[in-house]
């Protein structure tokens, strides 16, 4: 992949938190719309991602891609780890999940997102844009490529998608009104869509609006009739069933889990 590619890929911080178990601790098979990065400080943390496992230690970096079923458990009798969750653009055929291994350069960027994340709260605004810059950074290291990477590309036609889909701010919209706007017709976008990208353009749409709904759920001081009319749903009834079939959850469900998450980690 070229070097202006992987330039491409940008980050914005989500939720940030510093973790502490013993053994026996960790996480459930789960999966959620967002980025996320764990950095293993001390003791020994097993991961799976889509039928792989993963020995994490000190300095090992691990990040999973959005609607990847994942878990974690905790090995050693005290293992402790920072946890980074963010969206991203430019990254646009994800592995499921990737690790490094400790390098002088893993260290650094750990060190830097360790001092950039507050040790409780939300980080104010110049901390979160270095939050956002480092995890930029963080993505520009797993996208250089590996023994068992896939991958990562861009294109002029999935820029164009991404840049119709983030101005709708989670309202609909059809492949025949990106197709429209392209001045394309329908079919001849979605095959190269899918060529390009890896995926159905109906699968991405999806995962772009789940991933909106998932985060007014997690971080926006509105009700779910509230985020429904944002995003356009004709009903509350309607939101539920989009939330459950592309999250896994309900959007009371949702909101809990991810408040369990924001306070546990």
């Amino acid at each position: 992949m070229s070097k202006s590619n992987i330039m491409r890929a940008r980050c914005e911080f989500l939720f940030g938190a510093r973790l502490s178990g013993g053994a026996g601790y960790g996480a459930t098979r789960h999966t959620h719309p967002f980025w996320q990065l764990e950095i293993v400080r001390t003791g020994l943390v097993r991961a799976g991602a889509e039928g792989r496992r993963y020995d994490l230690r000190p300095g090992h970096l691990f990040m999973i891609a959005p609607g990847t079923v994942h878990w974690f458990h905790y090995l050693a009798k005290k293992s402790t780890a920072l946890t980074f969750r963010f969206g991203a653009s430019g990254i646009d055929v994800p592995w499921p999940a990737s690790h490094r291994e400790r390098t002088r350069e893993t260290d650094v960027l750990g060190e830097a997102l360790s001092g950039a994340l507050p040790p409780s709260g939300d980080p104010g605004r110049v901390a979160r844009r270095l939050l956002d810059d480092l995890l930029t950074a963080a993505a520009h290291l797993f996208l250089g490529g590996g023994a068992d990477e896939r991958g990562v590309r861009t294109s002029e036609l999935i820029e164009d998608v991404e840049r119709i889909v983030t101005a709708r701010q989670g309202r609909p919209v059809s492949v025949s009104e990106i197709a429209s706007e392209l001045g394309r017709s329908p079919g001849h976008v979605s095959a190269q869509f899918r060529r390009r990208a890896g995926m159905s353009l109906k699968r991405y749409l999806d995962r772009q609006r789940a991933a909106m709904a998932a985060r007014l759920l997690t971080y926006a001081d509105m009700s779910a009739g509230e985020i429904a009319d944002r995003m356009a749903f004709p009903d509350q009834f309607t939101f539920s069933k989009f939330c459950k079939r592309t999250l896994g959850a309900s959007p009371r469900e949702f909101r809990l889990r991810a408040l369990h998450g924001r306070q546990g980690g």
